[in-house]
């Protein structure tokens, strides 16, 4: 096994709780659902390695089965920790991990081949987000840097991390993986870049 993708679902019941009172309960969860299905196919059809949803949703192993993915357990612990726990449960561990955020409605697959394939080796590559943060995060070795998510900006959080520890980082702006979708603006953002001829 080279590169574990792992990508994290909290409960699908309060997902996207930022686009309330805008967006109905119903249609956040069905909006999430979209996105991650987005991203599970992207993730798969990339090919850098076997793809899995880090979580411990009730329907977690249903929605798996339906997006062609694994499930591994979060221990139902907060994000960061959660990663951890379910990179750890893997073995052999493997070696490197690709987090993957499963909100992006706009990734492809030649996105995160590019993405994996601009990254240090050893070292860690970090996808960031439009307003900072991390959409995506390579580290090889897999146990080299801990996932610091929600840590704004959490890209240069990585970045610092990286730079303490003596690992070879480099950021990358990658439209596909740097729209994710939080806010309405978000949302505006992805139908605008959806309506452009192509």
């Amino acid at each position: 096994m080279d590169i574990q993708v792992l990508i994290p679902l909290k409960a699908l019941a309060t997902s996207k709780q930022r686009l309330s009172p805008a967006v109905s309960a119903p249609s956040r969860r069905r909006l999430m659902l979209h996105m991650l299905g987005c991203t599970a196919e992207a993730a798969r059809g990339s090919g850098v390695g076997p793809v899995a949803l880090a979580t411990s949703d009730p329907q977690a192993h249903e929605l798996a089965a339906t997006l062609g993915v694994d499930v591994v357990s979060d221990g139902a612990l907060a994000w960061n920790d959660g990663l951890l726990h379910a990179l750890r449960s893997i073995q052999p561990l493997p070696a490197a991990v690709l987090y993957l955020s499963g909100d992006l409605p706009l990734v492809t697959a030649a996105d995160i081949v590019g993405f994996v394939g601009a990254a240090p080796a050893p070292g860690v590559a970090i996808a960031r987000a439009r307003d900072g943060g991390t959409n995506a995060l390579l580290v090889r070795p897999a146990l080299a840097l801990v996932p610091m998510f929600g840590q704004q900006p959490s890209a240069t959080a990585h970045m610092h991390q990286a730079a303490d520890r003596g690992i070879a980082a480099r950021v990358l702006d990658i439209p596909g993986l740097a729209l994710d979708v939080d806010t309405i603006d978000d949302l505006r953002a992805v139908r605008l870049v959806r309506g452009r001829p192509r």
